[in-house]
């Protein structure tokens, strides 16, 4: 059995100067569907619940939202929200930002629910992501519940706690995907991903947790790469473009 884990910006679709032009190609997402038909699939993704289902329109899979902090399972599986402590700070950290802010073109601040995200992909100033991210730690001096990580021209702002994209597929792992072979095999004893080969293609700094874990399971993580990117991944594989997940999302429907 396959568990497959899809990021979504970057991965199924092209990384874009404005966040709600990243729309998925029709062939992307009917690739998506019968992938989903063949093996167990689930997207992983910073943006929140409501906006990446409204985007895929595949109320059949499941989604992992907010960077793993907001999980919905498919249909009647529930749903599963961590750190709802930490949203009047997050709440917060966001007033506060868009207004240390307003004044600088091209900065777009993004309420992903469980997560903040400061992006700066459109600033004209070659000192941006420095003094963006001067400013983020300037405002988190009064958030200590809340932390800063690094992405591709944006900074996300969430919950200091350990919980992120790889606690999620963990999650996931556990509660759906080995439910289905315990449903199936009920001789095999219970384990992370019992029979099941965790499979996570992304392609941000985010994703290195979820690249980490599955590799802990002697799974496989695919890192998108941009041509001109270079970095350090956990990841084992290289693919360099949404073209080339699509290949070879292909092949993996025809695995069965």
């Amino acid at each position: 059995r396959l568990a497959i884990f899809l990021d979504y910006d970057g991965t199924l679709t092209p990384i874009v100067s404005n966040p709600s032009e990243a729309i998925i190609t029709e062939q992307m997402r009917q690739v998506v569907d019968s992938l989903s038909r063949a093996h167990w699939t689930s997207i992983v993704t910073g943006r929140k619940i409501e906006t990446i289902m409204a985007m895929m329109k595949l109320p059949g899979l499941t989604y992992a939202g907010s960077h793993g902090f907001d999980i919905k399972r498919s249909e009647g599986g529930g749903r599963l929200q961590v750190g709802n402590e930490f949203l009047k700070d997050l709440r917060g950290f966001m007033r506060n930002i868009i207004e240390k802010t307003s004044n600088r073109q091209g900065v777009l601040v993004e309420d992903n629910t469980y997560s903040i995200s400061v992006h700066f992909r459109n600033v004209q100033d070659e000192n941006a992501e420095a003094e963006l991210g001067q400013l983020v730690d300037e405002e988190l001096i009064k958030h200590p519940n809340l932390c800063k990580k690094g992405g591709k021209k944006v900074w996300e702002v969430r919950p200091a706690t350990n919980w992120h994209k790889g606690k999620a597929v963990e999650f996931l792992l556990e509660s759906e995907v080995n439910k289905l072979d315990k449903d199936e095999h009920k001789d095999i004893p219970s384990g992370p991903a019992i029979g099941a080969l965790p499979i996570y293609i992304g392609d941000d700094e985010t994703d290195e947790d979820a690249f980490a874990f599955v590799s802990s399971l002697n799974g496989i993580g695919i890192f998108v790469r941009r041509p001109e990117e270079a970095r350090d991944t956990q990841a084992s594989y290289v693919l360099n473009s949404c073209d080339e997940v699509l290949n070879f999302l292909q092949r993996l429907i025809l695995i069965v």
